[in-house]
C-alpha cells in the first residue's frame, strides 16, 4: 500500500498534489486495493480543499490515518472524514466552519449567503461520507476561534474512527456472494472468526480462519 503524507496548512496546492498521486497510481498501481493510505497530520486550512481530499480518498477506498503524536484539527477532519476506514490515534479537534478571505466590498447578506452555502456543503458532504448527523451538529456548536478535542469515544462515535458501516457492508456482500453463502451465515462465520481465530498464534490464525469460512472448522 502507498502511503501519502498530509501534513500543514490544507490549501488548494495539496488537492494538485494529490491529483497527481491519482494518476501515478493509475499508471502504476491500477490492481492494487485499496490504493494508499493517507497520514495527516495538520492544523487544518481551507474546507473546500479538505472536502476535495476526502472525496478522493473515498474514491481510492484509502485508509485515513492520524497517528501518533499526529493531530488533525478543523477542515482537516474533512480529510479524514474520506478514508473507507479511518484510524484515530492522534488528536482530533472539531469547530464550526468559516469563510477563508472576506472582500472588502462585501454587503452583511452577501457574508451571510456565503457562509450558509459552505455550511451546506460541510453537511452534505458529511452526509455523503456516512457520518453520524451528531458530528455537525456538534462542529457548529464550537466557536471557530477554539478547537474542542474529541475524546475516544466521541472520536468513536462520531465515526471518526473505524471503518464506514455502508461500506462495510458493500464488500460483505460481495465477499458472501463470491463464497457461495447467504449474507447472515457469512456474517456468522466472520463472527466466530473474531471470536475463535483471533485471539490464536498468528501462525494459526490462517488456518483458522480458512476452516471457518469453508465450513470445515464449526
Amino acid at each position: 500500500m502507498a502511503i501519502a503524507q498530509l501534513s500543514g496548512e490544507i490549501t488548494s496546492k495539496d488537492v494538485a498534489t494529490f491529483h497527481r498521486i491519482e494518476r501515478d497510481l493509475d499508471t502504476h498501481c491500477r490492481r492494487s486495493f485499496p490504493r494508499i493510505e493517507i497520514s495527516l497530520d495538520s492544523d487544518g486550512g481551507d474546507v473546500r480543499s479538505a472536502i476535495a481530499i476526502g472525496r478522493l480518498a473515498r474514491k481510492w477506498f484509502s485508509v485515513t490515518a492520524v497517528l501518533g503524536n499526529n493531530h488533525c484539527y478543523s477542515a482537516c477532519v474533512l480529510t479524514l472524514a474520506g478514508g473507507v476506514r479511518r484510524i484515530a490515534v492522534g488528536e482530533i479537534g472539531i469547530h464550526r466552519p468559516y469563510t477563508m478571505t472576506a472582500l472588502p466590498s462585501q454587503t452583511l447578506q452577501e457574508a451571510q449567503s456565503n457562509y450558509k452555502r459552505i455550511s451546506n456543503n460541510v453537511q452534505r458532504y458529511l452526509s455523503e461520507m456516512n457520518m453520524p448527523p451528531m458530528l455537525f451538529e456538534t462542529m457548529m456548536a464550537v466557536d471557530s476561534t477554539t478547537i474542542r478535542v474529541l475524546s475516544g469515544s466521541e472520536t468513536q462515535a462520531f465515526g471518526l474512527n473505524g471503518s464506514d458501516a455502508a461500506i462495510e457492508d458493500y464488500f460483505e456482500t460481495k465477499a458472501a456472494r463470491a463464497m457461495g453463502l447467504s449474507k447472515p451465515d457469512y456474517l456468522s462465520r466472520l463472527a466466530r472468526i473474531r471470536q475463535t481465530c483471533q485471539s490464536l498464534p498468528l501462525s494459526e490464525q490462517t488456518t483458522c480462519v480458512e476452516g471457518i469460512m469453508s465450513g470445515q472448522r464449526q
